[in-house]
Parts: structure tokens; C-alpha cells; sequence
């Protein structure tokens, strides 16, 4: 069997196969390549590396198992057992393995994640009940918690949790749309949440195992129709149907430079549709436009729509496409004369309801917001997703500093211009 350890940085990377090392070099070449190319954190790079050692380990007729095994418990005795059980999951849900619960490491009970819902767990800063009825449970870890909550310019992961009730239902019903046999255009301004809404998608998908899904991000250096296409490709092998119709030799080539032909990627989605359907998940796809040069026009929309049209027996796969305005409103301008939007019913993005925005603010953390900071500071960000999480950082930095209103309307200032670019304007109230 196989032991795998991932440290928080990827030059200690380690994997041992039967008691021999595997050439450290490999993977630190591959780290260095991803990372350079599609920006992910050190625990992703360290699961790309291992993944070459995980084949290896099927190649020799060993399977997962939806319990830990003794190598797994053993190559994590010496690392901290949150960080130990989070890494795992993630390479685990990648894997479509089971995620374990964190008493199978042996944890006490003690150390068990805890319902925010719960009353002895959700009280404000000034020692009052939270006033939020029908917040969803949310598990949430507080021990020794003392990063805040609130996530400005970044977008919310798999992981973390998606204020705003139109937000998962949306998430809901796009899934449901999906699965229906449907395509979506999502359209929202900057900073309103697409990419949080992709991650979520992305997540249910892959956790769930019974579906095959690609993400395409049109800022991860792809600028012709081959790279696009060599991503699409590239997700599906990440999935083992995709990994197993593609074959270890070709995965490799597209770990190493994810390009491909259109003539390829339909013939890959042709056969795996006896399997599953896959699942394509674009972001930035106005990016497409601003280089007709890379994304030949109308021949690259066209091949768009072949792939969600299919022939008599179905489509070849299902989109969620993500853009600032409507699909069509870009083809109009540009006289494009492809049928692709029609493909792509649009679902858009709106600002949060004073509901929501409270939700967001009222976030669990141990300098958390009381009523009249999150009137404050729902004041200051006016409903909208990346002010909202500036107001609340700000008003969390106040808190952690004993620093009163002034200051945190003007640390909000300060955070909205840096990380609010392009989003729409939000009213600052002078208090």
C-alpha cells in the first residue's frame, strides 16, 4: 500500500511506495507548473503530485475504501489533526471517496465540529442572542478560530459556507437544471458571486460522484480555442470514468499542457455519454470576445453548440456558462450569427436582500458583529455581495482593535476600492 503526506508546503512532498521513495523532482515540477499556470494553493499542488502515485497504487489492484486506512492514519500522527482531516477529504472527494467524519481519526467527542444553530454557540458581540431565525445549520469549527469570517475579493470555496438563501437556491436550481437535461447562462456584474456559484456547483458534482465535470476559467492563461478545449479535457480526466477512457499516457500529456482539438474532445464526450453525461462549468467566458483571433468566429461558437446539441441520441454535454451581461447581448453587438445563446437559458445574479445581507454579516466568529454594527454595516455595503464582505471585515478588524464607527466606515472605504473593482458602486454613508 501506498502512504501519502501532505505538508503545508510542496517541497516536503513525500510519497513512499513499498518502502522505496518516488523521485522528488516529478513532483515538484509538476507544482511548479501548476502553480504557475492555474494559481491553486500548496494543498491542491501536493494532490495533483499524488494523484501519479494513486494510479499507481490501482495499476497494482488496490481500491479505495470508504474507511481510513492504517496508512493514512499513519502518515498524518505527526501533523495537527484539523489541518490533517481537511486535506484528506479534499483529496478524497477528488478521488470520489467517501469524506470521513473527523472521529474517524479518534478524535474525542470533545472535538467534534459544532452546529452554529446551536443557542450556547451564537451569540453577538454584545452578549445578545443572534436575532436571525431560520439561519440553516452550518458546521463550523471554533476551536482556536481567529481568522474572520468574511472573505473580501476572494471567492467562497466548496468549503465554506453561501450566505444568502437566493444564493443556494440558485445553486439548487441550477443543479436541477442541469440534470434535467439543461444548459444555463449565468449572468452577473463583477463581484456578485459568479465564481462562488461555480465552486458550489463544482462541489455538489464531484462529491456526489455521479456526475463528470469540468471547470474552465478564461483568466487561467487560456487564450485560444485548443487550450479551451485541452481544459475541458483535462477536467475530465480528473474524474475516474474520464481518467479511464482517456488512458494514463494522454492524462499526462494534458497535466503537463492541457490543449486539445475540438475533433478530440467530442469524440472523448461522445464515449464517455454511455457512462454519464459530462458537466462543462465556464468562467469569464466574455473573454472569448475580446480575442476573436484565439476563439475563430463563428467557427469556435458553432463547435459550442454541436457539443450541447449532440446528435439523435443526446447531447455530448451540459454548460453553465458564466457572463457579465446576457450571451446574446454579446453575439447582437459583435454580429455574431451562431445559435449558441439559445443553447443557454439565462439565470441571473441580483444584490442580497436585507435578510440575506444580515446573514452575511451575522456570521459566527469570535469578534462577531452585534445588531447595531450590522446595521452599520449593511448601511455601508447597500446589499451588495463584495461590499458586504468588506463591511463586515472592517467592522471585524474594529472589533479585534477596539476601534469604534469612524474608523470602520473608513476602513470599508479603504477595502471596497482595492477589492470592489468594477462592481457596482456602492452608497457609502459618511457613518
Amino acid at each position: 500500500m501506498i502512504a501519502i503526506r501532505f505538508d503545508r508546503s510542496v517541497n516536503s512532498v513525500k510519497a513512499w511506495e513499498d518502502g522505496e521513495s518516488l523521485p522528488r523532482d516529478i513532483g515538484l515540477k509538476v507544482a511548479r507548473h501548476y502553480e504557475t499556470r492555474f494559481k491553486r494553493p500548496p494543498g491542491y499542488l501536493v494532490q495533483l503530485y499524488c494523484r501519479a502515485v494513486l494510479a499507481r497504487r490501482h495499476k497494482r489492484g488496490f481500491s479505495d475504501v470508504d474507511e481510513i486506512t492504517n496508512e493514512e492514519r499513519g502518515a498524518f500522527k505527526n501533523q495537527d489533526l484539523d489541518a490533517y482531516w481537511q486535506e484528506l477529504n479534499e483529496s478524497r472527494i477528488r478521488r470520489h471517496v467517501k469524506p470521513l467524519p473527523l472521529a474517524s481519526l479518534g478524535a474525542p467527542a470533545s472535538d467534534q465540529v459544532i452546529d452554529a444553530r446551536d443557542p450556547s454557540h451564537s451569540r453577538d458581540s454584545d452578549g445578545s442572542p443572534d436575532a436571525i431565525e431560520g439561519r440553516p445549520a452550518v458546521a463550523v469549527d471554533v476551536r482556536g478560530r481567529s481568522s474572520s469570517p468574511f472573505r473580501p475579493g476572494t471567492p467562497l470555496y466548496v468549503g465554506d459556507f453561501l450566505p444568502g438563501a437566493s444564493r443556494r437556491t440558485l445553486v439548487d436550481t441550477i443543479e436541477a437544471d442541469l440534470r434535467g437535461g439543461a444548459n444555463v447562462n449565468l449572468i452577473g456584474e463583477r463581484r456578485m458571486g459568479r465564481t462562488s456559484i461555480l465552486n458550489h456547483l463544482w462541489g455538489r458534482f464531484v462529491a456526489r460522484g455521479d456526475q463528470v465535470v469540468a471547470r474552465v476559467n478564461l483568466q487561467d492563461g487560456v487564450a485560444v480555442a485548443e487550450e479551451f478545449y485541452g481544459a475541458v479535457l483535462w477536467g475530465i480526466a480528473q474524474s475516474p470514468a474520464g481518467a479511464e477512457l482517456l488512458g494514463c499516457d494522454r492524462t499526462a500529456q494534458l497535466d503537463h499542457a492541457p490543449v486539445a482539438t475540438y475533433a478530440e474532445l467530442r469524440y472523448a464526450l461522445r464515449r464517455l455519454r454511455a457512462q454519464a453525461t459530462a458537466i462543462v462549468l465556464v468562467d469569464e467566458f466574455e473573454r472569448c470576445f475580446e480575442s476573436p483571433a484565439g476563439f475563430e468566429l463563428p467557427v469556435f461558437y458553432d463547435s459550442l453548440r454541436s457539443l450541447l446539441g449532440g446528435d439523435g441520441q443526446g447531447a455530448y454535454a451540459r454548460a453553465v456558462i458564466a457572463t457579465r451581461e446576457p450571451l446574446a447581448a454579446y453575439f447582437t453587438s459583435r454580429q455574431i450569427t451562431s445559435t449558441l445563446p439559445g443553447y443557454l437559458p439565462p439565470r441571473s445574479l441580483r444584490l442580497l436582500s436585507d435578510a440575506e445581507a444580515q446573514e452575511v454579516l451575522a456570521q459566527q466568529s469570535p469578534f462577531r458583529l452585534g445588531s447595531d454594527q450590522r446595521e452599520h454595516a449593511a448601511a455601508l455595503a447597500q446589499q451588495h455581495p463584495c461590499h458586504l464582505q468588506c463591511a463586515g471585515e472592517a467592522w471585524y478588524r474594529a472589533l479585534q482593535a477596539s476601534l469604534g464607527r469612524d474608523w470602520a466606515a473608513t476602513e470599508f472605504r479603504r477595502l471596497s476600492e482595492q477589492v470592489c473593482i468594477g462592481a457596482i458602486t456602492a452608497v457609502q454613508p459618511g457613518r
